[in-house]
């Protein structure tokens, strides 16, 4: 008899309001795994306010809209971003410093992970390989 453990998934909703704090402390991680390596960024955004403020702004913009990835009830993850105008690019979302942050371990963690549930007209929920496929490739 083979026994198979069977593991937890990630799950994918909408960001809201209440995420930002949780998104921030992903953000301040992020910047300091940054400035390990480019030690000159500004020490500023390692701080929880610096964080939660710039995520908060991001939400702020008009017509912003995000998704969070959970696994076991934990953020692991944020995708934050907003339309911008311009003729130049159509039809747009653009994220910009503050609306994305991922746990480093889970950069490692070639998993499948889709955006289903969340609205087909949420800009997420768009397929984004070239293969027609939105899952997330392995590194390298």
């Amino acid at each position: 008899m083979r026994i198979v453990a069977r593991m937890s998934r990630p799950t994918v909703r909408p960001l809201e309001a209440a995420d930002v704090p949780a998104a921030a402390a992903l953000l301040a991680r992020r910047h300091g795994r940054h400035r390990r390596v480019q030690p000159l960024l500004s020490p500023r955004f390692e701080e929880g306010t610096a964080a939660t403020e710039q995520v908060a702004a991001a939400l702020a913009m008009d017509d912003a809209s995000g998704a969070v990835a959970e696994w076991d009830g934990r953020m692991i993850g944020y995708l934050l971003g907003a339309p911008k105008p311009g003729e130049v690019w159509g039809p747009n979302i653009w994220v910009e410093a503050a609306g994305q942050a991922v746990l480093q371990e889970q950069i490692r963690r070639p998993r499948r992970i889709t955006v289903h549930g969340i609205g087909d007209e949420h800009p997420c929920a768009k397929q984004a390989n070239p293969d027609g496929t939105n899952e997330d490739r392995p590194p390298g």
